[in-house]
Parts: structure tokens; sequence; C-alpha cells
């Protein structure tokens, strides 16, 4: 029954962006580390699931839509990360058959549902005191074979955005609402990201983001403005 109200409780979270803003209080959501060596291994798990609003209100799945966002975003994280010098691995789930890989992107997806209920008032767990979280030492099966030997840091960047764009038949409606003086909601989309040191699965830093009304993370522009807003403090 918890879990029950658990889902319903972040689904109301990441469908919108207005509440999220008045609610939500600015949690500590990072740990205090040492900025890693140039060469740090980051291996990405980026993951996107976007949906058309329709006139009627209903969310219509759109699969190239999540493909674009997801390969943009991919693309603007690993020029962020290069440019700083650390080495990017890609990790696509959806083409991977390695079932820890896809428990461990499960269970950080469980772990972050934690840490962003956890910033409300009225469902902050009262022994969570400090920014403690873990996916467990499992995470270090998300390093490659060929990775193992490597001597430097290893980090996984986990990136996951939801959300839903408004059809033109709903941009329509709300011209109309608003001729009368109403309103309707119209699309967003959230996007969270967090960092794990692989060497304990450690969560090491975690931010949660609403998309900028005009930027579009379907594209390459979009995405690589979000990327940079949603990294602004990344400790790296």
């Amino acid at each position: 029954m918890r879990n029950f109200y658990v889902k319903f409780f972040l689904a109301f979270i990441f469908t919108s962006s207005f509440a999220t803003h008045a609610i939500a209080e600015t949690p500590k959501t990072y740990v205090k580390i040492e900025k890693p060596a140039d060469g740090t291994f980051v291996i990405n798990s980026t993951e996107a699931s976007l949906s058309e609003l329709t006139a009627t209100g209903n969310l219509d799945p759109k699969v190239e839509w999540s493909k674009n966002a997801k390969q943009a975003l991919t693309k603007a994280a690993n020029e962020y990360i290069t440019e700083k010098k650390y080495k990017f691995i890609a990790l696509d789930i959806s083409d991977t058959d390695d079932s820890d890989a896809l428990q461990i992107v499960k269970l950080n997806d469980a772990v972050t549902d934690s840490i962003q209920l956890n910033s409300f008032p009225m469902a902050k767990l009262p022994t969570k005191t400090d920014f403690d979280w873990t996916i467990g030492e499992g995470a270090q099966k998300l390093v490659p074979d060929d990775l193992k030997s490597e001597n430097g840091q290893k980090y996984a960047l986990f990136i996951t955005t939801k959300g839903s764009y408004s059809s033109g038949g709903r941009k329509a409606l709300l011209v109309t609402a608003m001729l009368v003086g109403g309103s309707i909601p119209m699309g967003g989309q959230d996007v969270r990201a967090s960092l794990v040191d692989l060497k304990d699965g450690k969560v090491v830093w975690y931010k949660y983001d609403v998309v900028s009304f005009g930027t579009d993370i379907r594209t390459e522009e979009g995405a690589k403005a979000e990327i940079e807003k949603l990294f602004k403090e990344l400790p790296f």
C-alpha cells in the first residue's frame, strides 16, 4: 500500500512543475567530494520518456521524441564531461541484456525517487538528516570488463527525463480558454540526474530540474542548454 502512495505522489510531482517549485524545499543534495582527477571514467545511462498532451488531456507516448531526447542529452552530457578532461562511456540500457546493469539502473531509479520524495516537507523521512544515500556496492558491476583493471576513479552518471509536449490542438484550446479568462494545464518536462561513486555505490550528487519554457530537449541545442543548467553544480 505504501508503494502505491509513493508512486501516486511522485506521479503528481513529475507532472506538476508549478507544484514542485511551490512545495519542495531546497535540500542539500550532495556530499562533499574532492574534484576527481583528470581521466576519471564516467559511465552514463540516459533514459527518456516523452508523450504528447492532446486536446482532450490524454497522454500519447511518443517513441521518436523519447529517442531524440535520449540521444541529444547523451551527446550533450558527453561533450560536457569530456571538456572537463574526463572519459565518458555511454551505457545504453535499452540495448543490453545484462541483467545486473538493468537491476542497478532500476535500483537507482528507486533511490532517486526516494531522494526527490524526501525533498517535500510532508514526505520527509525523519531519520534522513544528512544526504546519505546508496545503491550498494553491486554498482561496481556497471564497470565494463576492460576497465576493471584501470586504476582511475569511476563514477556512474544517471540522467532521466519524463514529461510531455502539448499538441497543436491543446495549444489552440489554451488560446480559446484565455479569451474567456480561463486556462488549462500544458505540457512540461522534468530532468533528474544522480552521480554515483562506483567504488562503494554511494550517491554523491543529485539534481532535479524543470526544463525551462522554450527549451526543447529533443534537439541538440535544447539538450545542451538543459545539460549546462543541470550540471551547474556537478562536482566535477
